[in-house]
């Protein structure tokens, strides 16, 4: 059974290209936007007529410090509470969400933060007579992997970290500061929908083979050693 998506839009802080989900039937979109945008793009908007009943605005009715932030928090709660076994997808840059992110995963919920919409986990690149396209993984119950190889295998843990490990030798400048935003970040580095154990699994075999490190005192930075 495919499980739901929910994705929550920070439309102040992005505004993306929805064309990769429009098909995608597991998909639920909110779009939320801010007291003072007064104008939508028309590819989004169409992008959102696409998806009919699966996608909807919330219109933010005063302006305020974090005030989109905090809706986007209100409806997670209401949709978590609601359907506990789905998957949840704030996208925005802001940083700010991932305190709350890492405390929902420590409940064991699936709640993710990505910048874009073509960094969503059950979204990965195939390559397919020589076309490339975007298809979703399949979802998994929590009780199982939920790792998918685009030949229909798991991939071992050990392979999606040579996964990791590229892909942070690629990004030097934004790889994640704590050992927190690793784990919150690598379900975008794998473009997998990876279970808590999972990514704990992750993180300790990176540690393990020397690969980051914690520094000395307070601030408990990562250090990398790739």
């Amino acid at each position: 059974m495919q499980l739901v998506n929910y994705l929550f839009i920070d439309y102040e802080n992005v505004q993306p290209n929805l064309a990769a989900i429009t098909n995608l039937s597991f998909v639920r979109v909110i779009a939320f936007v801010g007291a003072n945008q007064k104008f939508i793009p028309f590819e989004f908007a169409a992008a959102m007529q696409r998806l009919g009943n699966r996608a909807m605005y919330m219109k933010i009715g005063a302006s305020g410090a974090n005030a989109l932030d905090f809706h986007i928090a209100f409806y997670l709660g209401i949709l978590v509470k609601r359907d506990p076994n789905a998957f949840f997808h704030i996208i925005s840059n802001d940083t700010g969400f991932d305190p709350l992110i890492q405390h929902l995963r420590e409940k064991r919920l699936k709640v993710f933060r990505s910048a874009s919409i073509d960094d969503l986990p059950f979204l990965r690149k195939v390559t397919a007579a020589n076309d490339q396209q975007l298809i979703p993984a399949v979802a998994a119950s929590p009780e199982s992997s939920s790792l998918l190889a685009a030949n229909g295998t798991k991939p071992s843990l050990d392979e999606l970290c040579e996964v990791v490990i590229e892909r942070l030798k690629q990004h030097t400048p934004s790889r994640p500061s704590t050992l927190d935003k690793l784990r919150n970040h690598l379900p975008s580095l794998t473009r997998q929908q990876l279970t808590a154990a999972e990514t704990e699994a992750l993180a300790k075999m990176l540690f393990a083979k020397r690969l980051i490190s914690l520094e000395e005192g307070a601030s408990q930075r990562l250090r990398y050693h790739l």
